[in-house]
């Protein structure tokens, strides 16, 4: 059977928590149109990331336990989390739960928030998508041991030419097509013309239009 687009391992992520409860308490909440003091902690705040590659896109998504965060927060936000990961800040979505019982950050309704709060809030936004890209990092580095491990134990050329395609398909273009020739090169196949053919469909993918053709002219397809 021809290996899915969306084979196995082409889709990753990552997620973090990270508390946004602030140090310390007295701070102004937001809610009820009325300004309230925070004096006890009831249950902890949390920016909560989480960063998708499907092998071709990545993109971060922040939640915040938090009423209303202005965008200039956000901007900040965004700014220090793609200096530290690479995700453009176009493909960040964040955006706020805006629960009633949490610190204020964006002055509203008599409440007004304090620089230390609006500094650990910001901060913790970034943090977020930091650690949630780390641990998706973490995911793909299991994934290439794992898919590097299949390689290594194909014993047959068709079984390598299939991993490799698969690879190709998932997005690490060089590892897979690195895959699909080692498998050519074992000449070990039950339908030789099959192999080639995966080759051919190996590179178009990976934007080699011309090496495809040239292997696919080579199909003679007299192996039923």
């Amino acid at each position: 059977a021809l290996p899915g687009a969306n084979a196995a391992g082409s889709f990753r992520a990552g997620a973090a928590a990270i508390d946004i409860t602030p140090k310390k308490l007295g701070v102004s909440m937001t809610g009820s149109f009325q300004d309230r003091t925070a004096i006890a902690v009831a249950d902890r705040l949390h920016a909560r990331g989480l960063v998708i590659d499907d092998g071709k896109t990545r993109v971060a998504i922040v939640v915040c336990d938090i009423c209303l965060i202005s965008r200039e927060i956000f901007d900040e936000a965004k700014a220090e989390a793609s200096k530290q990961t690479g995700i453009p800040v176009n493909r960040m979505m964040m955006s706020a739960t805006h629960t009633h019982s949490a610190p204020t950050a964006v002055p509203l309704a008599q409440c007004n928030p304090t620089p230390e709060y609006v500094a650990q809030l910001t901060a913790g936004i970034a943090k977020a998508v930091v650690e949630a890209r780390t641990k998706e990092k973490k995911e793909a580095a299991k994934e290439k041991e794992a898919k590097d491990k299949a390689a290594k134990d194909a014993k047959t050329g068709d079984e390598a030419v299939k991993l490799g395609l698969a690879r190709v398909f998932a997005g690490d273009k060089a590892g897979g097509l690195a895959l699909v020739d080692a498998g050519i090169a074992k000449d070990n196949f039950a339908r030789a013309d099959d192999a080639k053919f995966y080759q051919g469909l190996a590179y178009y993918n990976a934007g080699e239009v011309a090496k495809a053709q040239t292997i696919w002219r080579g199909v003679k397809g007299t192996d039923g």
